[in-house]
């Protein structure tokens, strides 16, 4: 995101375009185990959308949205964050038949590490 969004936005800068920017930090984050399990790694959708929101603040510009995949069920089909869900784990619960979501507690620490970065050095 650092080397490919920058020039993306002053593009947009420079036509003078309206955009609502927003950042799906999950499609482009996913992976097949050594086990054979598509995968996401939630620390790394979390870094994404950090680092997307701090490009666009470098440039004056504001994220207007994010993009999730979730569950609300208590699945194991995204690797690591707070429930720190290993590649063993994956058989517990691996409940999808397409891409790889989030559970609920996931999602929820996603969103509020998210939150509590754009909040820090900030007055609330």
């Amino acid at each position: 995101m650092r080397e490919v969004l920058p020039p993306i936005v002053e593009a947009i800068k420079k036509d003078q375009l309206n955009v609502t920017w927003v950042s799906d930090a999950v499609h482009g984050n996913t992976y097949i185990t050594d086990t054979n399990f598509k995968v996401r790694d939630v620390d790394t959708i979390l870094k994404e959308l950090i680092t997307v929101n701090e490009v666009l603040e470098e440039n004056d510009q504001i994220l207007g949205g994010i993009h999730l995949e979730a569950s609300g069920e208590n699945v194991t089909e995204c690797l690591g964050g707070i429930t720190q869900t290993t590649n063993e784990d994956l058989v517990k619960n691996y409940a999808t038949y397409c891409d790889p979501r989030l559970n609920f507690v996931q999602t929820l620490y996603v969103v509020h590490k998210f939150c509590r970065s754009i909040q820090k050095g900030r007055e609330l």
